[in-house]
């Protein structure tokens, strides 16, 4: 650790030892105590800039700074170093030709990754090899829907390439962007191993648009397939892991 961060952290240390608060002091304590602290810092521009108090800013920051410190401490954390990568991660996801001078949130999606490559094909078709080995193919149906004949039901066109921008956007709940796969076939929707937790339970709810205790069909073996062959996510046993555009 950095000296002076460590310094600071062995002082932080001292200060709260001393007055026995480090049973109070446990990973969710302190995450919620940064959050408080950060709701005092923005409590200073609730009508305006103008209103701003510099003095009570300082304190609010140090706060905040000291919060985090702790909970690192407690989590073994590197904060610099994870800092470091956060910003390597950010500067491969927003590069500047794109995310220049622009306050939107900016990603390469899935299904435009997906389409862009069908179209450099012979008909718009893919032969793509599954974790099974088997091979499936995949069809570039209309501007915004695509098939496949490992797909046991059709639906009215195809199946939207939205599909694939669902998981992509929900990887970013998971560690290493990588969520379990799950399993519909012998659980119902909301189940544990079919739940927002998992890709099958992800697309039952926010693509297939079904209830809580639905049976739904499970199509995750094929779609973990046409990601990987996409160079979007890697198809693991149990998991598709997701790349950061």
């Amino acid at each position: 650790m950095n000296k002076d961060l460590q310094e600071i952290l062995v002082k932080l240390i001292e200060f709260r030892d001393k007055r026995n608060w480090k049973q109070f002091h446990t990973p969710e304590n302190l995450a919620k105590s940064i959050s408080i602290e950060a709701s005092e810092l923005l409590e200073n521009y609730q009508w305006g800039s103008q209103n701003a108090s510099l003095e009570n800013i300082k304190e609010e920051v140090a706060d905040i700074f000291g919060y985090l410190l702790l909970l690192c401490n407690d989590l073994e954390i590197d904060l610099l170093t994870e800092t470091r990568k956060k910003i390597a991660v950010n500067s491969e996801k927003y590069p500047v030709a794109k995310a220049y001078g622009k306050s939107d949130k900016y990603e390469k999606k899935a299904s435009d990754i997906i389409k862009e490559k069908l179209n450099r094909l012979p008909n718009r078709v893919a032969h793509i090899e599954q974790i099974n080995g088997s091979i499936t193919n995949l069809y570039y149906v209309t501007q915004n829907t695509f098939w496949s004949d490992n797909l046991n039901r059709l639906i009215g066109d195809g199946y939207s390439f939205e599909l694939f921008d669902i998981l992509q956007k929900e990887s970013y709940r998971f560690h290493n962007n990588s969520i379990p796969k799950g399993n519909a076939r012998f659980n119902k929707l909301g189940d544990v191993g079919c739940d927002m937790d998992t890709c099958t339970g992800i697309l039952g709810y926010k693509f297939f648009k079904k209830q809580s205790g639905d049976s739904i069909y499970d199509p995750i073996h094929v779609i973990a397939a046409i990601l990987d062959w996409a160079g979007v996510a890697k198809n693991e046993r149990g998991y598709i892991s997701f790349k950061v555009f």
